[in-house]
């Protein structure tokens, strides 16, 4: 199996995600995270800020169950103390202003 996982992540591959919605600001903040430095070893942010991430765009992205029964209720619950320790889901700096 994971053989066959390397095999995919190596290999060029397209992906559209229709409705698009707000993904482009997701993986520009992701990235732009992980370009500073700013996740782990296995490339995840702290708890507290993948929380806000995933409460910001959950239309977008999500993970399959059983692992969003445990995780999506664990996200309502520390996105707020995310947000008011100062995590975004989007920053300008990573994106360009909002609206633009």
């Amino acid at each position: 199996m994971e053989a066959l996982m390397r095999a995919v992540f190596v290999s060029p591959t397209l992906v559209q995600f229709r409705p698009a919605l707000d993904t482009e600001t997701f993986f520009e903040t992701y990235f732009g995270l992980a370009r500073d430095g700013k996740v782990n070893k296995k490339g995840l942010p702290n708890p507290l800020h993948m929380s806000v991430l995933a409460r910001a765009y959950r239309r977008e992205m999500r993970l399959s169950p059983p692992v969003q029964w445990v995780l999506g209720p664990m996200a309502i619950l520390l996105a707020p103390i995310g947000r008011a320790l100062g995590y975004r889901a989007r920053y300008d700096a990573y994106s360009g202003p909002a609206g633009s």
